[in-house]
């Protein structure tokens, strides 16, 4: 287990509904890698794997709404799959990507994309 640290850009992004969203981008590559981070995980957990990739790939990773580096939507119940979903696009406009290789969801978003 590796404990260096690992080099990233800390960005944000303001969504359509106007919620800060908190996301950082790692590695190298022309390919993007997009990840959408479990409920309540941090960046961290994901280290082991940035380092085996970053050669080959970016990746870009988020925070949900209301956790860690994202702000709470000032509307409580914007937390849908809808509202993911834009912020999703807020960070994919910002950046300029316009395809990514793949998709890492967490357990709980598959079982809520079916």
């Amino acid at each position: 287990m590796g404990t260096d640290t690992l080099s990233h850009r800390e960005e944000f992004v303001q969504s359509r509904d106007g919620t800060r969203i908190g996301y950082r981008v790692y590695g190298r590559g022309k390919t993007w890698l997009v990840i959408a981070n479990g409920l309540g995980a941090n960046f961290e957990v994901w280290d082991e794997l940035f380092r085996l990739i970053e050669p080959y790939v970016r990746v870009v990773i988020w925070h949900y709404r209301g956790q860690y580096s994202s702000d709470r939507p000032s509307d409580p119940s914007a937390t849908s799959m809808a509202e993911h979903c834009q912020d999703l696009d807020a960070i994919l406009l910002q950046e300029g990507i316009q395809s990514q290789l793949e998709e890492l969801r967490s357990v709980m978003v598959q079982k809520k994309a079916g």
